[in-house]
């Protein structure tokens, strides 16, 4: 809803601006409560303080039926959405057993969520992790780091598949971890906040690329090194990259980068399934390097810059 109200002045200086009366009430506010205001170039976002403690996210999964993992996913969903308490109510008693392995599965998956309580048809599980605790920028470096161990190593004789997977898992639980503190703060901007879910998906989607890469190299590491050595080298420069610096002609160099090695690894002579994974690896990344790309000339626009090519 959008709603006009004008400023009035107070005093000399002053300007103040009157709350909606229905959003105070709802938000249980009263006259000396703090707010907390996110201040951006062309807008204000504001938050009462105590919404993190008094106003926490609940969710209740009542089951009337079990199919295949739909009870995980909706956990992950719910966690990710930013809910503090997960209550799953059963109508059938003899359900519990499914349920508790696909809780236990779930909670294997997330980073600080715990079972607390459990009877004969309800569980509850709440998640302890304070999300504020590291930024997003950190959460989202650490995603990159990891990306790049599971990259070198890659080059060694024997690739160790277990090393990988756990490193694999790791990035999946920072990941969800990263998308639940997206969803209950607001210190992106609403521009780069659009766009952030889809550039977090894609770093997802490349680390779950490179397991099937490795599965297909078979010695040939030599002949993609080059593929390898550049996106690491990219990842690096995205551990030290800060939305909103203008160097969009960097990041376009970047994917150019990438559409040539396209073309080079077509006329290569590589195992049918070394190309395709190759192919597809590079095609991930370059998408995500296409969403920094938008979310920078949308921060651009947004303070009004003038873009330099």
């Amino acid at each position: 809803m959008i709603e006009q109200r004008k400023l009035v002045k107070l005093g000399k200086s002053t300007l103040v601006i009157s709350l909606p009366a229905e959003w105070v009430r709802k938000k249980g506010l009263k006259a000396g409560d703090t707010l907390t205001l996110y201040i951006d170039e062309n807008e204000i976002t504001i938050i009462p303080s105590t919404l993190g403690s008094s106003h926490k996210i609940t969710a209740t999964i009542r089951v009337k039926r079990i199919e295949d993992e739909v009870l995980y996913r909706m956990i992950v969903s719910a966690y990710i959405a930013g809910a503090q308490d997960i209550t799953i109510e059963l109508e059938d008693t003899s359900l519990m057993k499914e349920v508790l392995k696909q809780v236990k599965n779930a909670t294997s998956h997330l980073i600080g969520l715990e079972m607390v309580d459990q009877s004969l048809n309800k569980v509850v599980l709440q998640a302890f992790t304070d999300v504020h605790a590291q930024s997003l920028e950190s959460l989202i470096n650490r995603i990159l780091k990891l990306m790049i161990l599971m990259l070198d190593h890659l080059k060694e004789e024997k690739i160790d598949l277990s090393y990988l997977n756990d490193l694999e898992n790791e990035i999946d639980k920072l990941y969800r971890l990263t998308m639940r503190r997206a969803n209950l703060t607001h210190e992106f901007s609403r521009y780069s906040l659009t766009f952030l879910p889809s550039f977090l998906l894609m770093l997802e989607t490349v680390s779950d690329s490179i397991i099937p890469l490795a599965n297909a190299l078979e010695g040939n590491y030599k002949q993609v090194a080059d593929v390898i050595e550049i996106t690491k080298e990219t990842l690096k420069f995205l551990v030290t990259y800060r939305i909103g610096q203008g160097n969009v002609m960097e990041i376009n160099k970047r994917i150019e980068a990438f559409e040539q090695l396209e073309g080079e690894i077509f006329q290569r002579d590589l195992p049918q399934t070394l190309r395709y994974r190759c192919l597809n690896f590079i095609h991930l990344l370059k998408n995500a390097l296409l969403v920094v790309f938008n979310m920078e000339v949308a921060e651009l626009i947004k303070k009004s810059k003038v873009i330099v090519l």
